[in-house]
C-alpha cells in the first residue's frame, strides 16, 4: 500500500483532505510498529520530523492493521506469534 493510498484512506476516516494527512506521520506511526527497513533517504542525520497527532495516529494504524479496503492476512508462526508477513488479499 502507497503512502498516497494510506493518506486516501486515513482522510476518508477522518473526513479532511487527503493533502492534510503527512507522509512523516505515516512513517512515524510505521516506525513505532517496526514496519520501516531503514532511515529515509532524504532525512539528515539526527533531523526528525514532528511527531504524529494522536487523531492521526489512531487512523493510520487502523489503516495499517488492515482495517481499510484491503485487510491483510496474517499467520501464525511455529511458536503460535503472529508472523511479521503480511499477504495482501484482493477483496472479494
Amino acid at each position: 500500500m502507497t503512502y498516497a493510498e494510506i493518506q486516501r484512506q486515513v482522510a476518508g476516516i477522518l473526513g479532511v483532505p487527503p493533502g492534510s494527512v503527512r507522509g512523516c506521520w505515516i512513517a512515524d506511526v510505521k516506525r513505532e510498529r517496526g514496519d520501516l527497513r531503514g532511515p529515509a533517504p532524504n532525512r539528515g542525520k539526527g533531523r526528525r520530523a514532528p511527531s504524529c497527532p494522536a487523531t492521526y495516529r489512531q487512523a493510520i494504524s487502523r489503516v495499517l492493521e488492515g482495517n481499510g479496503s484491503h485487510p491483510p492476512s496474517v499467520g501464525l508462526d511455529s511458536t503460535g506469534s503472529a508472523s511479521r508477513h503480511i499477504v495482501l488479499t484482493r477483496p472479494s
